[in-house]
């Protein structure tokens, strides 16, 4: 992985998981919602952006061990997965979700008794965002999805991983690690 690549994606995480620890303190500050559950969830928030930032931050300074915290962190934002009774997905940085979908509903004035549907459904954004929900209004849906942008960043990541010699090969023979 050449400098530029690791740094890009360095880049991302933080300012993903910048932008996560921002809108996740506006949302509480704003909500005006106080009480153990909501402290719970803006922890929960708070660990998985600021592990975005850690890991970005690491893979800057220190890539050897910033590798294994960034392939982390994407395997966090990686799937989505949306049942009947709730979802709950992350988005840091960058998301580029495609997913296949299957919704019905047997009693809303708007379809005919028992209509369903299906289909492909993608979801394109560029920042953070979390959703965590119960679903107790529309359609029954399951969906599950996957974030073509982290796919692509954990491939160039492992890839880097497989190819990067570790501190103690680096210290032995005295050379520099080549992306560094």
């Amino acid at each position: 992985m050449t400098t530029r690549v690791r740094r890009t994606i360095a880049v991302i995480e933080i300012v993903g998981g910048a932008l996560g620890v921002f809108t996740s303190t506006l949302f509480v500050v704003q909500s005006g919602l106080g009480g153990t559950l909501v402290a719970l969830i803006v922890c929960v928030m708070l660990a998985v952006f600021g592990l975005h930032i850690l890991a970005g931050t690491m893979l800057w300074f220190r890539p050897e061990r910033g590798l294994k915290l960034s392939i982390a962190a994407q395997l966090l934002v990686l799937p989505r997965v949306i049942s009947p009774v709730a979802s709950l997905y992350f988005v840091s940085g960058l998301n580029a979700t495609v997913g296949f979908e299957y919704w019905w509903d047997a009693t809303s004035p708007m379809f005919p008794p028992g209509a369903h549907g299906s289909g492909i459904w993608t979801d394109w954004l560029v920042g953070s965002f979390v959703q965590f929900r119960f679903m107790t209004g529309g359609p029954p849906r399951t969906a599950i999805g996957v974030n073509l942008a982290a796919v692509v960043l954990l491939v160039l990541l492992m890839r880097a991983r497989r190819t990067t010699p570790t501190t103690e090969v680096i210290q032995r023979e005295g050379t520099r690690a080549p992306f560094v």
